[in-house]
């Protein structure tokens, strides 16, 4: 673009060193130095800006030489170069699930203000054909921001109101050059009533299937059962009994020897 007011000064060399002139651009950017001597040889150069409050960092080519001038010197072109005032930020978003880039906002605040926010967008995926397998992210070109050496932050909100983020996805940044590449990474986690809710469905189901493997084998299980049960519990009652007889069988025969043996001696006794 054209610049007015840049300052363009012509010094002499070797013995025309003694002299000087200087000229100032128009608006159109064109400039005209008079007064040139002939046969006299030149440095061209940009010196400043007749506003004070434009700065430039260096012109291209810092110098032009003008050797023996001898007649009108035309089409010279010089190039200023000034400090950039203004932070291009990119930034590049990646969400390992396609479908949350839609829910995703972008909010840029500016750290050292009480209100900070600077900016705030929806993300917009529709020039994106983004899949499960073809998932590289999505860069955002920012708006750009003043380079004032500020702290800036960048952070990603969503509208999933069933997740929590697993950390606060923001970064941080200082406007102190001409171009800043932000990367951030929405990792989302389930919330622990989703968490509970899952569980409690496994175990319903457990529950489900056991029960329906219950009701179609439920003879098989009975029978199972009902053999383990009487192997356990009946067969010692029953050898209980089975030897119990025995015992008292043995113990009237006993008592008959005894009875016997005592009518015995006393028959012995009363005989003569």
């Amino acid at each position: 673009e054209p610049e007015e007011k840049i300052i363009v000064v012509a010094s002499g060399v070797g013995n025309c060193s003694q002299y000087s002139e200087e000229s100032s651009s128009e608006s159109n950017g064109q400039f005209r130095i008079r007064g040139l001597l002939p046969y006299c040889t030149y440095d061209l150069e940009v010196k400043g800006s007749l506003d004070e409050k434009e700065h430039f960092e260096r012109a291209a080519p810092a110098v032009v030489r003008l050797e023996h001038v001898i007649e009108d010197v035309e089409e010279l072109k010089l190039v200023i170069f000034k400090p950039p005032q203004n932070t291009d930020v990119l930034l590049k978003i990646y969400t390992a699930n396609p479908d949350h880039y839609r829910s995703l906002k972008v909010k840029v605040s500016r750290e050292s203000a009480p209100s900070g926010l600077v900016h705030m967008t929806k993300i917009d995926t529709s020039n994106y054909k983004i899949t499960p397998d073809n998932n590289p992210g999505i860069l955002v070109q920012l708006p750009t921001i003043s380079l004032d050496n500020k702290l800036y932050s960048v952070q990603l909100e969503s509208t999933l109101s069933q997740y929590n983020k697993l950390k606060p996805p923001i970064e941080y940044f200082s406007a102190n050059s001409s171009f800043k590449y932000v990367k951030l990474e929405f990792l989302m986690k389930a919330t622990t009533t989703d968490q509970h809710i899952k569980q409690t469905s496994i175990w319903t189901l457990v529950f489900i299937f056991c029960g329906v493997i219950w009701i179609y084998n439920i003879e098989k299980i009975l029978i199972l059962f009902k053999q383990n049960f009487l192997k356990i519990n009946v067969e010692p009652f029953i050898n209980l009994k089975a030897k119990t007889p025995e015992k008292d069988f043995a113990a009237d025969n006993n008592d008959i020897d005894q009875i016997v043996q005592s009518i015995n001696a006393t028959k012995r006794k009363v005989k003569p």
